[in-house]
């Protein structure tokens, strides 16, 4: 079974679909001044990425979470595009971890490989 979260981390969910943003968590005007010295929580600046940090980025077909458009987003907002990009359509949001193919349709084919590549000789 999927693992649980925090009432906070769901929350942090809802502010981001509904203000379309990717950013910090809203504590309110007055925390927000607390945390962040700021009225509203700093957007996360994707820019920043390094570019000598290698990524792969695994996305599902049916993941209502991280749908096409968010993944878009995504990619547009990295100053690099991943090392790695693997979709697997059937795939929903937990199924990289939960699914009982996911060692042999992504860890195996994908993951170790990339794990490898950088054990040997990192960036």
């Amino acid at each position: 079974e999927p693992g649980g979260t925090s009432v906070r981390n769901m929350e942090h969910w809802a502010q981001q679909v509904n203000r379309a943003t990717f950013s910090m968590y809203d504590y309110g005007t007055k925390g927000n001044m607390v945390h962040y010295n700021q009225s509203t929580p700093p957007v996360y600046d994707l820019s920043k990425y390094p570019t000598e940090v290698p990524l792969g980025l695994y996305t599902g077909g049916q993941d209502e979470l991280g749908d096409p458009a968010d993944i878009r987003r995504l990619l547009a907002d990295l100053p690099m595009p991943p090392e790695v990009l693997f979709n697997i359509p059937s795939y929903a949001h937990v199924d990289m971890v939960w699914c009982y193919q996911a060692a042999t349709q992504v860890y195996y084919p994908s993951v170790l490989p990339l794990l490898q590549k950088y054990a040997q000789s990192p960036p």
